[in-house]
C-alpha cells in the first residue's frame, strides 16, 4: 500500500469483509493514490500507464500478464518466433491452493509462506 497509496471504493470492493477493509484502510494511512502516468511521465507515458494496470489493487480491475505484453510498449523488443504457448498448464500450487476470500491455503502454512519469502 505504500507504493500504490490510498485505494476507493471501487478499489477496495472485492475485500468480502469488514476486517479485510479495516486492515487495508489502516495499511493505507492517508497516503494518495499514485498515478503512474503522472510519476513517470518524463520517461514515457505508455509505461506510466502500463504500471498502474500492473500495479492495480483490485484483481478485477488489473490486467493479466497476455494482455500486456501485447502492449505496443513492448513492440520493439517483441519477437514473434520466442512467443510460443506453454506445452502444458503451468501450476503453481502455492497460489493455486490459497484461499483469497478466508485468506488461508488449504495446503501451507503461513510460517511455509514466511520461510518462502524469506529465503
Amino acid at each position: 500500500m505504500e507504493v500504490i497509496g490510498k485505494q476507493d471504493e471501487a478499489d477496495l470492493s472485492f475485500l468480502s469483509n469488514n476486517k479485510q477493509q479495516a486492515h487495508v484502510n489502516h495499511l493505507q494511512d492517508g497516503r494518495d493514490k499514485i498515478d503512474f502516468r503522472r510519476e513517470f511521465s518524463e520517461v514515457n507515458s505508455r509505461f506510466g500507464k502500463q504500471l498502474s494496470y500492473m500495479l492495480e489493487f483490485n484483481p478485477h480491475f488489473r490486467k493479466d500478464a497476455e494482455s500486456l505484453l501485447k502492449s505496443s510498449l513492448f513492440d520493439s523488443v517483441r519477437d514473434p518466433e520466442m512467443e510460443k504457448p506453454a506445452p502444458c498448464k503451468i501450476e503453481n500450487p502455492l497460489t493455486d491452493s490459497f484461499d483469497y476470500i478466508t485468506l488461508k491455503s488449504g495446503v501451507y502454512s503461513q510460517a511455509d509462506y514466511r520461510s518462502l519469502v524469506q529465503s
